[in-house]
């Protein structure tokens, strides 16, 4: 649910928007399908995230912009953090924070922190601007809320579930878009809360969205790449079948004395292989800058060079090949009379 109308008018208590979600689990569980639902702040894969200062409780000095966003426990189950250290937290708890790897490195130069305390210097809607100590029960595997691409940022996951009426609700389950929209409609409008129901979305969706921009440039360049590498074939197949033009002869003079087809084909192979072993080489070191250079733009994390060579390699032999054949096929199978005659 998003605010249908000012910023203002969404300021409550916790014990209220407790209330509030806790009526949104009760009108839910009337809706077949539905096995868990939790609450949250942010989704991964949001675009509207707001970096606020964290730091370490005990120092001061200790501190960075960060994420901060509130996760209640259902959520963080229903979305299967790793968990590294500790145990995630049962109940909703102002006091209680999950933080992921990368905050447990930077602040404290280890993974296993919990047991220590965090703070955020500046609350969220309707929340406290002072800093208020959170104790860590657990770290977890670092989690992207923006694009995989993007740095990494400290994270700590309040369990509370972020403390605003209007947030991410995660569903597990199977169930009828239109009828839990309707439900929901029919929650806030009865107890006249001025919400409206953005988006309803499963999470395949919306990072189907997020990476749109980066299929289409796989695409794309998949695309650019196909064309490149059949007007490659084509023009090897051309230079090649004129220049073994001037091996009629001699393919000719060799068929005459005895020469079976098996050999005049794999001789005929080999020249053309012996012909494409510079391109080749030339481009497999192309294709490995290609990897390289192309792997941010493409949104790829962690590029594999070596394999992705490997693959360049072998591609471009099989077309070679694929290329070569019919040529070696002719000269194998041609009448030597004719050449011979000619010449």
């Amino acid at each position: 649910p998003v605010p249908a109308g000012s910023m203002a008018s969404f300021r409550a208590t916790d014990e209220a928007i407790r209330d509030f979600r806790q009526g949104i689990r009760e009108r839910l569980n009337g809706v077949d399908g539905i096995r868990n639902l939790g609450f949250a702040g942010r989704m991964p894969g949001s675009d509207h995230l707001m970096f606020q200062t964290i730091r370490a409780a005990d120092d001061a000095e200790i501190e960075a912009p960060g994420i901060a966003v509130g996760w209640d426990p259902d959520a963080m189950d229903i979305l299967g953090l790793r968990l590294l250290h500790g145990q995630l937290p049962e109940e909703p708890d102002r006091e209680l924070a999950v933080v992921n790897r990368h905050l447990a490195e930077q602040f404290w130069g280890r993974t296993d922190v919990v047991g220590e305390f965090v703070e955020q210097t500046t609350g969220g809607f309707g929340g406290s601007s002072e800093a208020e100590p959170m104790e860590i029960v657990a770290v977890v595997e670092d989690i992207h809320f923006g694009h995989p691409r993007d740095p990494m940022r400290p994270t700590v996951l309040l369990a509370d579930g972020g403390m605003a009426y209007f947030a991410a609700l995660l569903i597990d389950g199977e169930v009828n878009r239109e009828q839990l929209d309707a439900a929901i409609g029919e929650f806030l409008l009865n107890h006249e809360i001025p919400l409206e129901i953005e988006r309803v979305q499963s999470l395949e969706d919306a990072f189907t969205d997020r990476f749109a921009q980066d299929r289409s440039r796989v695409w794309m360049t998949g695309l650019g790449a196909v064309i490149v590498l059949i007007m490659a074939v084509l023009g090897f197949y051309g230079t090649l079948r004129f220049l073994m033009q001037g091996h009629r002869f001699e393919f000719a003079l060799r068929s005459a004395v005895g020469a079976g087809p098996g050999s005049l084909y794999k001789d005929a192979m080999r020249h053309g292989l012996t012909l494409a072993a510079p391109g080749l080489l030339i481009g497999l070191p192309i294709a490995v800058l290609a990897v390289v250079s192309l792997s941010d733009y493409l949104g790829a994390m962690d590029a594999r060079v070596w394999p992705a060579a490997l693959m360049a390699a072998v591609l471009l032999t099989a077309a070679l090949v694929l290329a070569i054949h019919p040529i070696a096929r002719q000269a194998a199978g041609q009448d030597p009379a004719p050449a011979l005659r000619g010449e």
